[in-house]
């Protein structure tokens, strides 16, 4: 029963306080005035009335000052009041929002980081604002909204997962703003063409948007900084481990820790980053073995592992094809599903494997590709094999079975004529 009575005691505790935090955010002579007003007046509250921050307690006076008590005065409420902030100036932005995330204690609630600030420091955008007092860099305010802030994971959210490009557009999509400082500005367009940005828009099926990279995954969030040149293998590895760790195997990797490259993108591309296939091994396009190296070891390496990996993907799709001429025969496939699904497995290693750039390792993936699907052509072809004499047997049995009908046939014709001379 006492555990019974603190349980309850807590409740209530937690849905008074609940109710009184709405309450003193809803009596705030901020809210009630703004709400009685049209348009641009009006707006900041209906945007606040859907944010975190109302959510948390936090009314206009924590950012904009004030006295948000004094219900009918303006003059007494805003500009008497010493601290009233009206629209802060965009270089303290980051400050004011610090006040709250960077206190610890008041984080922890909801569990928060409380390093926001110092990373956004150590930024591009904080370097600009805090060194240069750039104010045309991105500050809190820029990303997260003003009024409108809210939780990253609540899709209406500018930072959420997949809205995080188009919020990063709204500055990198920006022709004019970009030319200033020499950035290119079709960023966003090539994303979207990209093989990320593409699943990440929705338009290829079967491919999870919140398991591709955003913006934010390679560039940082609140420190956001171009991967340096030795640090882009890395930070793609995050993502792609298994490739990283054949990437460090190979030739390239040690060209890159000595020269600086190559680097993923020099083949994949970045923002359009590309789904290569094995065509990226012939020619000299961008991107193609061909665009760097012209000395025949190099061509002839390339050469190999094209040919093997053509000849690994043609006994894949034999071996399919093989599958389906007697899928509909009647037989049990569940021995050759299970030769071939091992088979496509083993073909799924071969992306990755690439980048060590080793034909022999290549190899050992092909001949296990090619052991499994030669059983899938020998259980095939010894099926219609056996199907092919089953079905000349039944005819044979057939000629037979006819045959001896004739035969009773003319017996029975021959007993019918003798039985009708006799009368």
């Amino acid at each position: 029963m006492l555990k019974i009575a603190k349980l309850l005691l807590l409740s209530f505790v937690i849905v008074t306080g609940t109710v009184f935090l709405c309450y003193a955010v809803e009596d705030s002579g901020c809210v009630n005035c703004h709400r009685g007003q049209d348009g641009e007046l009006r707006l900041p509250v209906t945007l606040w009335e859907g944010s975190v921050h109302k959510q948390a307690g936090v009314s206009c006076h924590d950012c904009h000052g004030g006295n948000s008590k004094i219900m009918d005065d303006t003059d007494k409420s805003m500009f008497d009041v010493a601290g009233f902030l009206g629209t802060p100036d965009k270089k303290k932005v980051p400050e004011l929002c610090a006040k709250c995330h960077s206190d610890i204690g008041r984080m922890r609630r909801y569990n928060l980081r409380t390093d926001q600030f110092e990373l956004y420091k150590s930024s591009v955008h904080g370097k600009k604002l805090y060194g240069e007092g750039d104010v045309n860099v991105a500050v809190c305010s820029s990303c997260h909204g003003a009024h409108d802030i809210k939780k990253v994971n609540d899709p209406n959210s500018h930072i959420y997962h997949t809205n995080v490009p188009d919020t990063c557009g709204k500055c990198h999509a920006d022709k004019k703003l970009m030319d200033k400082y020499g950035i290119p500005s079709n960023q966003l367009s090539l994303f979207k063409e990209g093989y990320h940005g593409q699943i990440l828009y929705g338009k290829i099926q079967g491919k999870n948007p919140s398991l591709v990279p955003n913006c934010a995954t390679c560039h940082g969030i609140h420190g956001a900084t171009p991967p340096g040149v030795k640090e882009t293998a890395d930070v793609c590895g995050n993502c792609h481990s298994t490739i990283l760790s054949y990437f460090k195997e190979g030739p390239h990797y040690e060209a890159l820790q000595k020269s600086g490259g190559p680097k993923c993108y020099d083949c994949h591309d970045n923002h359009r980053n590309r789904m290569l296939t094995a065509e990226v091994f012939q020619g000299s396009e961008a991107g193609h073995c061909g665009e760097c190296h012209a000395d025949r070891d190099t061509i002839d390496i390339a050469k190999e592992i094209h040919e093997l990996i053509l000849d690994t993907k043609d006994n894949l799709d034999r071996a399919e094809k093989a599958m389906k001429g007697i899928e509909n025969s009647g037989r049990n496939m569940q021995d050759m599903e299970d030769l071939f699904n091992q088979a496509k497995t083993f073909y799924t290693e071969l992306g990755p494997l690439t980048h060590a750039l080793s034909p022999k390792r290549i190899n050992e993936i092909n001949v296990k590709v090619t052991t499994n699907t030669d059983k899938i052509q020998k259980l095939t072809a010894d099926f219609n094999k056996n199907l092919e004499q089953r079905k000349k047997n039944l005819v044979y049995f057939l000629i037979i079975i006819f045959a001896i009908l004739l035969m009773l046939y003319l017996k029975y014709r021959e007993v019918s004529l003798e039985l009708e001379s006799k009368k």
